[in-house]
């Protein structure tokens, strides 16, 4: 793992420059980036990562009971 230290402002560019990531903030332990990437590259937050993986077709839908 490479572990770099940014300030406010500053960017870190990943695969010759297609990806963007800029530091935005950071307060109480808290820290905002901005992420820039090409439409076919996905970027998740990891819990949307894991549900993607286990529900490729997407999350199942709620069974509602009918009333007849």
């Amino acid at each position: 793992m490479l572990v770099l230290t940014r300030k406010i402002g500053e960017q870190i560019k990943i695969d010759k420059g297609q990806i963007t990531i800029k530091l935005l903030s950071h307060s109480k332990g808290v820290v905002a980036f901005g992420i820039q990437a090409p439409e076919h590259i996905d970027v998740d937050r990891e819990e949307i990562f894991i549900s993607k993986k286990r529900f490729p077709n997407g999350l199942p839908k709620k069974i509602v009971p009918t009333l007849r």
